[in-house]
């Protein structure tokens, strides 16, 4: 609809003919229109009513550049609005892939790996070199640095390094980079 709205806006100002905006308007601006009238009869209203009004308003004036031009604006928005979505949701889905499956409980000195569904509030855990933190824990015992940016609004490319070591809390799912394990007591009953 945008590439739509761009050519035509491009060919009208280009032969100077309102016979290409009114097309560009008619064939951008209907299935806008109508989206809308969709979407209110679902109770859903947004400022693309006011677009659509204006869609309508240009068309009954003659006034096709300006319709052309509320087109591509709404359009343009629509398209970077589903972009941003798409990219928010391949993040999550990311993030959520990147959870961790396995804990391992520390009872008596023995290690076991456990699912991290079964992890209870106040287990003692080791975090190995690499590994993700499972659950909100406290750590008790070692030191470690760990990656939040996975966790945070750092970009892909920037690493965001965390020294922890006892008292600190740790939120579950940051990835740990330093060489020392930590042992960390759980402080929520459901997994990060």
């Amino acid at each position: 609809m945008v590439i739509l709205a761009a050519t035509g806006l491009a060919a009208g100002l280009l032969f100077h003919s309102r016979i290409v905006f009114l097309a560009a308007l008619i064939v951008g601006g209907i299935p806008l229109v109508l989206q809308t009238l969709r979407g209110m009869l679902r109770g859903e209203f947004a400022a693309d009513i006011v677009a659509s009004l204006a869609i309508v308003t240009a068309l009954i004036l003659g006034q096709y550049f300006a319709g052309v031009i509320i087109v591509l604006m709404q359009s343009g928005g629509e398209a970077l609005e589903a972009y941003a979505m798409d990219r928010a949701s391949s993040s999550l889905e990311a993030l959520m892939a990147r959870a961790p499956k396995v804990a391992h409980r520390v009872r008596g000195g023995d290690v076991d790996d456990v699912p991290v569904e079964g992890v209870v509030v106040g287990d003692e855990l080791l975090v190995r070199p690499g590994d993700l933190v499972p659950v909100d824990c406290e750590v008790a015992e070692g030191t470690s640095t760990v990656d939040q940016s996975a966790a945070s609004t750092a970009s892909a490319s920037a690493t965001t390094s965390l020294f922890i070591s006892p008292p600190c809390r740790s939120r579950g799912r940051w990835p740990t980079l330093g060489e020392g394990s930590i042992k960390v007591a759980s402080t929520i009953l459901q997994a990060a």
